[in-house]
C-alpha cells in the first residue's frame, strides 16, 4: 500500500516539476515578445525623430506630421503601417 502511494507522490513531484518548467519557458517567451516590442517601439521612435529632424532642417521649422508627408519619407509599405499602428497605439496610451 505505502507503495502506491510512494508512486503517486512521486507522480505528483514529477507533474509539479514538469509545470514549472513550462511555466518558466512562457516567461521566457513573454520576456524575448516584450523585449521585441520595445526594440520595434524604439526604431519606430527613431524614424519619427528622423522624420521631425530632417522637416525642421529643410523647413526651418518643427511642423506637425501629417500621414501624407510621413508616407513621402517612409517608402516601405510594411514599415509604414507598422509606423501608422504604433502611432495610433501611443495616441491611444495618451488618452488613458
Amino acid at each position: 500500500m505505502a507503495s502506491k502511494i510512494e508512486k503517486l507522490e512521486q507522480q505528483q513531484a514529477d507533474l509539479q516539476r514538469k509545470q514549472d518548467e513550462i511555466k518558466a519557458k512562457i516567461r521566457a517567451i513573454k520576456s524575448k515578445e516584450q523585449a521585441e516590442k520595445r526594440k520595434k517601439a524604439t526604431h519606430y521612435k527613431v524614424l519619427l525623430g528622423a522624420y521631425a529632424l530632417h522637416s525642421f532642417v529643410e523647413r526651418g521649422e518643427f511642423p506637425l506630421v501629417s500621414a501624407e508627408q510621413l508616407r513621402k519619407f517612409i517608402n516601405d509599405d510594411k514599415k509604414f503601417d507598422e509606423l501608422i499602428a504604433f502611432i495610433n497605439e501611443e495616441i491611444a496610451k495618451g488618452k488613458k
